[in-house]
């Protein structure tokens, strides 16, 4: 006999709803590299950001009081801010290279 309501997150014929979420960065992002010296821009609440890489980072830091869960598998870009001259910490995906 059939259930009166399907199990929650599933189809009425059993089969899942949704596909497991991919972890990590999505496919191609992580092949995104860059390396000091690289002119990059990025979106900010201001329009858009400029500055420059000045290291990739691999493990877990702090960037001006934030800490930064960068890994080998997913590292993230020290970047010295064009306008303020500050360091940021940026994700590859977020990252555009400017022409320098």
């Amino acid at each position: 006999m059939a259930q009166p309501y399907p199990r929650a997150g599933r189809h009425p014929n059993g089969a899942a709803s949704f596909p497991a979420a991919p972890r990590g960065y999505p496919h191609g992002m992580a092949e995104k590299k860059f390396r000091r010296g690289d002119h990059v821009s990025w979106a900010s609440h201001s329009g858009r950001a400029h500055g420059v890489v000045q290291e990739e980072l691999t493990e877990r830091t702090h960037v001006r009081g934030h800490t930064v869960n960068a890994s080998q598998d997913e590292p993230q870009y020290r970047i010295r801010n064009d306008d303020s001259g500050r360091d940021v910490a940026h994700r590859p995906e977020v990252l555009r290279r400017e022409q320098g």
